[in-house]
């Protein structure tokens, strides 16, 4: 689950360019990432390469890794 800044009640529920967000991240070596909106759609380490997976409302965004040489 994405993470945000928690919101005053009223306030419009969509994230803006430049929000912190904490990304978890399935497989691999990293169980996080942090970062801002919109995340990097993927990012590399030694060992492959995870990829956002955004399906639905950013809360349910996570990166999914994909093992391999890096390009």
């Amino acid at each position: 689950m994405a993470l945000a800044r928690k919101r005053k009640v009223g306030q419009n529920p969509r994230m803006v360019d430049g929000e912190p967000m904490l990304i978890p991240c399935e497989g691999g070596p990293t169980a996080w990432r942090t970062g801002t909106f919109p995340p990097a759609v993927e990012f590399d380490v030694d060992e492959g390469v995870y990829v956002l997976v955004d399906d639905g409302s950013p809360e349910l965004w996570h990166y999914q890794f994909i093992s391999g040489p890096v390009r």
